[in-house]
């Protein structure tokens, strides 16, 4: 039976080719430490992207059984809902089809996720939320993951546009052998 992992999925720039702004890094002052986050602000309710990299280990099972875990809060009581997504698409060495400036990243389903009525408890997603992803990688591969908040989906995102949704971490999710 193969062992699973958790790599970390690097969070590298927010998109500010649309909506500049909405996007950002921020620390809040909770009560034992700073806690840094990413930031996604729907004003607007506007779609909200933030870009990330994840590195695929060379101990990959055959069948990896990859996912992407995202963990997000908010600061608020009310039990809304966010509606978010994950694109991805694989970098594989040497290869002319798949390389860094790609032309599209493949889509996994959206997931709409009821946060907590209490402030700043997390919420572990899941993409997709049953499977694995679409682009299966292999050894030493490496994903280009679109993170998006889907701020214009009013009727599934229901956390008030004043109120942003939090990314607290994310991880790569792979079998090794």
């Amino acid at each position: 039976m193969p062992t699973t992992v958790r790599l970390p999925l690097e969070i590298r720039n927010p998109q500010i080719s649309v909506n500049p702004g909405a996007a950002h890094f921020n620390v809040a002052a909770l009560t034992a430490w700073d806690a840094g986050y990413f930031v996604f602000d729907k004003t607007g309710n506007v779609d909200v992207v933030w870009f990330g990299l994840a590195f695929v280990p060379a101990n990959m099972a055959v069948t990896p059984a990859a996912k992407i875990i995202c963990y997000w809060a908010a600061n608020s009581t009310a039990g809304s809902n966010i509606r978010t997504q994950i694109a991805a698409g694989l970098v594989k060495s040497a290869d002319t089809t798949n390389h860094w400036n790609r032309a599209a990243l493949t889509a996994e389903t959206a997931i709409t996720t009821t946060l907590s009525t209490t402030a700043w408890t997390q919420a572990t997603v899941t993409y997709p939320a049953s499977g694995s992803l679409t682009n299966q990688p292999a050894a030493n591969d490496v994903y280009i993951v679109k993170i998006t908040r889907l701020g214009s989906d009013t009727v599934n995102d229901t956390l008030t546009a004043a109120t942003p949704a939090f990314l607290f971490g994310s991880f790569l999710q792979v079998d090794i052998t």
